[in-house]
């Protein structure tokens, strides 16, 4: 959970990214003993406004990755069910919403709706021969729901080749659905598995630990800029990467957050 210090720790260190940034533009304008005044003026709301911020993330953060979690297993679990269990699951939450329907060919079909339910959970996801077999199961006129954890890119393009008769209703919905009726299976066997991170694989150093190395390199080119005869290249790359040191630690998750 988020700790009231960390929050307030890095929101100096935003602050202070600010200060310095503020001070060095200034200083260019105006004498120092004013340029640090509006220096700190400045700072004290970006200190407000980056507690606010980073609590209200970090927050958000961790009830979307619960959720997410809630979602995925709870998909998972689905999958452990045959055919039989899955059709009573579901018949079990939409009897108690109220719904008239009746059980056959492995779908649920609903009175008057001209609806019909097949639930289709699998870790090999769903085919186009289950899409084809699920709509010669309904009528003329009637409306095939397939529910499922996921589907392809080709087995979504495929669906679409049957004026919307059949329609695919992915984990989320399902799991919302589920959570409503208070019928969300047992979990089986959580599976742990790890998603493609491109941060990882594309931008290993657009990370929250770096932004200390892109403020140290900021303050290098600063110091430089006092012995080099161009001085506004430094100070601009100096400001630069202190910029881009600030954007990391207010808007890049920590990896506790995680």
């Amino acid at each position: 959970m988020l700790t009231l210090p960390l929050a307030i720790i890095d929101s100096m260190f935003s602050a202070f990214l600010s200060f310095i940034a503020c001070f060095l533009i200034l200083n260019f304008y105006i004498d120092k003993p004013y340029s640090i005044i509006f220096s700190i003026i400045i700072s004290i709301p970006i200190l407000i406004i980056a507690y606010q911020k980073i609590t209200k993330n970090r927050r958000a953060s961790l009830l979307n990755k619960q959720t997410q979690k809630n979602i995925e297993n709870t998909a998972c679990s689905l999958c452990f069910l045959d055919k039989n269990q899955l059709v009573s699951l579901f018949e079990k939450a939409l009897t108690s919403q109220g719904y008239d329907l009746e059980v056959k060919n492995n779908g649920i079909y609903l009175q008057n709706q001209k609806a019909v339910i097949f639930p289709i959970f699998s870790f090999d996801g769903i085919t186009k021969t289950d899409v084809v077999r699920v709509f010669n199961c309904i009528k003329k006129g009637e409306t095939a729901y397939i529910l499922g954890k996921e589907i392809s890119s080709e087995v979504a393009q495929f669906i679409q080749r049957f004026d919307n008769r059949v329609v695919f209703i992915g984990q989320e919905k399902v799991y919302t659905f589920l959570k409503k009726c208070d019928s969300l299976p047992k979990e089986k066997l959580p599976i742990k598995t790890k998603k493609f991170d491109i941060k990882e694989f594309i931008l290993p150093f657009i990370t929250r630990s770096n932004s200390k190395k892109f403020l140290l390199f900021g303050m290098l080119f600063i110091i430089m800029s006092y012995f080099a005869p161009i001085k506004l290249y430094y100070v601009i790359i100096g400001c630069a990467f202190i910029l881009l040191s600030l954007i990391l630690r207010l808007f890049v998750p920590n990896k506790t957050d995680k």
